[in-house]
């Protein structure tokens, strides 16, 4: 008996245990024939995932490059999700600090200000949810800290929010309010319009005279500045609105030249001298991209035959900084099949000098200086949208097209990094920047 034991132990266990393993490894390779496809996958997944840690190491990395120590960079825009509805987001040296809003409704971040330690941003938020049939309202809102303001005087019409600033702990909209022209008549398409509205503290400061819309707002002192478009005729003929500047309610400056249609995108205040960019058109239908100073033209540009916008304006010292895009038509006509392919070439203006912006390439040409077509990817386009100054740096936002989608873009100077993921829609629309000092009252969207 003890011989069977010392048998079973020392012989027959062993010799099971390792006919065991052979015939399990066998079955893996024969019957269940899927283990290496397994394990190949198993390990792509790992060297994937490998890769992306280090991808996301060098974006980090490249970040921490790109934003100086001390400086913080906040930026504005929105984000389209995967379920295509567009998400208004706040973004911090290019990672995102705040997503406002609800992520099955549109939201859209237009003008983000930094007061101390508190940053608000003025946009959008719908009502009308992914399970929602018919329409909703776009309802305006002032987020601090990623979370909504509720203000007690929105809502009597239909706000739309354009531009936020703080001063001594007040803070000031400039927007627009769809209210009826005539209350004692019956509400109708043709009885109302949006009137240029200017909220402090969530109440209705000042509405402006003839006002269309109030595109952006500075605060100096007492003194409410604000920039925006001025019925001049027919309430709901786009071409008869002029670019206005408004002080404390009353118009300061007409700024459009024989009342030619035109628009404010910002304004800004220094030393007593206000200064406006915008656009405005002339009797050709060619809209110049305009940089004004206490209501007279500084500078006005357009490529040659084309058009161009600017979007907003910085001072620093005796410069004057100015962001927009030129709209620049490639014109090939000996191609009968050209459809009039243009694009928009984001651009910086110094004193009316152009800088250059990366990301963007120039237009190839014929041997006669004739631009040549591009399509798809090929063509690099963009729009900036926002600007502000810091020492010897510019910082701008907008976005750069990436395969046929708009991308989120911060540059600084002539480099450039993306915001958000290629794979959906971004864009951002304002910039506002804190350094390592205390910064008052500046400039910006």
């Amino acid at each position: 008996m003890n011989n069977l034991f010392k048998l079973l132990r020392w012989v027959l266990i062993p010799l099971f245990c390792i006919g065991g393993a052979i015939w399990l490894q066998h079955k893996q390779k024969t019957v269940w024939g899927l283990s290496e496809v397994e394990r190949a996958r198993l390990e792509k997944a790992k060297r994937d995932e490998k890769a992306k840690k280090a991808r996301t190491a060098e974006i980090d990395e490249a970040k921490k490059a790109f934003f100086p120590k001390g400086t913080k960079v906040y930026v504005a825009g929105y984000e389209q999700l995967a379920n295509f509805r567009r998400s208004a987001v706040v973004w911090e040296n290019g990672n995102v600090l705040y997503r406002l809003g609800d992520n099955e409704t549109d939201s859209e971040a237009f003008s983000v200000f930094v007061a101390g330690e508190d940053v608000y941003v003025a946009g959008y938020e719908d009502t009308k949810r992914l399970s929602d049939i018919g329409g909703g309202l776009q309802l305006a809102r002032v987020w601090k800290n990623g979370v909504a303001q509720h203000l007690s005087e929105a809502g009597k019409g239909t706000p739309r929010f354009r531009s936020v600033f703080v001063s001594d702990g007040d803070v000031y909209v400039a927007g627009a309010e769809l209210l009826p022209i005539d209350p004692n008549k019956a509400p109708s398409v043709m009885n109302r319009r949006f009137f240029a509205t200017v909220w402090k503290n969530g109440k209705v400061l000042h509405r402006l005279k003839d006002g269309h819309t109030a595109s952006s707002i500075f605060v100096v002192g007492k003194d409410v500045y604000v920039a925006g478009q001025r019925y001049t005729g027919n309430n709901n003929n786009h071409n008869n609105r002029s670019v206005t500047v408004w002080k404390n309610g009353k118009i300061l400056h007409d700024l459009s030249i024989d009342n030619m249609p035109g628009e404010a995108g910002s304004i800004f205040v220094s030393n007593n001298d206000v200064y406006v960019a915008g656009w405005e058109m002339d009797a050709n239908r060619r809209q110049f991209a305009t940089v004004w100073k206490n209501g007279m033209p500084r500078y006005s540009i357009a490529p040659d035959k084309s058009s161009a916008l600017a979007t907003s304006v910085f001072v620093q010292g005796n410069d004057i900084y100015a962001t927009g895009w030129e709209i620049v038509k490639v014109d090939y006509f000996s191609d009968p099949k050209w459809t009039g392919i243009s694009r928009e070439n984001a651009t910086v203006w110094k004193n009316g000098d152009v800088l250059p912006l990366s990301g963007g390439r120039p237009l190839p040409s014929d041997n006669r200086g004739n631009p040549l077509p591009r399509t798809g990817e090929d063509i690099v386009s963009g729009q900036a949208m926002s600007i502000y100054v810091t020492g010897d740096n510019f910082w701008v936002v907008g976005n750069l097209n990436h395969a046929n989608k708009k991308v989120a873009t911060v540059w600084k100077n002539d480099g450039h990094i993306y915001l958000s993921d290629t794979k959906f829609e971004s864009s951002a629309s304002s910039v506002f920047v804190v350094q390592n000092i205390d910064i008052n009252i500046v400039g910006g969207r």
